[in-house]
């Protein structure tokens, strides 16, 4: 009776989920996990957390190592307990949980995701906002928290994976493969934006005097690097193209932040760009559109002066 052992007494349940021989039951706002689940006759009460539930069935994935889903407060994940007694429960989604939560507030018809070993992705779509989330699980951050790419404008419904790693995604235009650099047939805009930069001291001036992006993959494509002060969203540019460079290789080189590997050798761009300016606060992206070939943003250094307080 799973009435008398919900921690806050009363939860609805929304999905179940098996791991390391535990069942686990999703509530809206709590989850119960019994151990010895292999068989009913030995099933019994393991733990409980309040406070912490799921949102829909369909958000739950089994990755092997883990199980995650998404509470009302973000992407979370069981982690696997090894000495610990209790099972911890970690947040995934700590960079956008103002994202997910306003998507929670506004979804109207229904949630999809599917886990894909093979590009190492956790994707999770909400199809009334029209919007897909790819949580990249090779490593975490700092702070516990999944690298996520936003794709607007999605109109995927449904995802299958079959067992020989081939990634099924429905739409209301039909059926297709996750495969390739483009986006059914068409180019798409790679975006990043960094936060707010302060350089330590948010009271100071900051002269941006050059900005170098390190860029793998890409062939023949304009690379917009972009900036602003003081949280304007007026935009400085400064734009340089990417030259041909033949068979590009795809070793840790991302198609919406998703790698591929291969054995050809890879294009290393890296640029010095002057910039102009000064501000408190200094906000640095980079843009540009795929169109059949990769490209992966693997870091942006800032040379700045820091002007002095009198």
């Amino acid at each position: 009776d799973i009435t008398k052992v919900w921690p806050d007494g009363y939860d609805e349940i929304v999905g179940l989920a098996a791991h390391n021989g535990l069942l686990i039951i999703f509530g809206q706002h709590s989850i119960v996990v019994y151990q010895g689940a292999q068989s009913p006759a030995t099933m019994s009460l393991a733990d409980t957390v309040a406070g912490v539930g799921c949102v829909d069935r369909d958000t739950i994935q089994h990755t092997g190592t883990d199980v995650l889903f998404l509470s009302y407060s973000g992407l979370r994940s069981f982690g696997r307990t090894i000495q610990e007694k209790s099972m911890p429960v970690r947040t995934l989604s700590n960079t956008i949980t103002k994202d997910i939560i306003t998507e929670l507030q506004n979804e109207s018809d229904f949630f999809r995701s599917v886990y894909s070993p093979e590009e190492n992705f956790y994707l999770l779509s909400f199809v009334g906002r029209a919007n897909t989330y790819c949580f990249d699980l090779r490593g975490p951050l700092q702070d516990g928290s999944l690298r996520v790419t936003k794709w607007p404008a999605s109109v995927f419904t449904a995802y299958e994976r079959l067992d020989d790693g081939t990634l099924y995604v429905g739409s209301d235009q039909g059926i297709s493969t996750y495969s390739g650099y483009q986006d059914n047939g068409e180019s798409f805009r790679f975006r990043y934006y960094s936060p707010s930069l302060t350089f330590g001291d948010a009271s100071r001036l900051k002269f941006i005097k050059k900005i170098k992006p390190t860029i793998i993959g890409s062939s023949n494509a304009d690379a917009f690097i972009k900036y602003s002060y003081d949280f304007s969203e007026s935009y400085r540019s400064v734009t340089f193209r990417i030259p041909s460079a033949g068979t590009a290789a795809e070793y840790n080189v991302a198609e919406f932040n998703i790698a591929e590997f291969s054995g050809e050798p890879q294009q290393i761009i890296r640029k010095a760009l002057n910039a102009t300016g000064n501000g408190s606060t200094v906000v640095v992206g980079v843009e540009s559109d795929i169109n059949g070939s990769e490209l992966s943003l693997q870091e942006i250094n800032i040379l700045a002066l820091v002007g002095k307080t009198l």
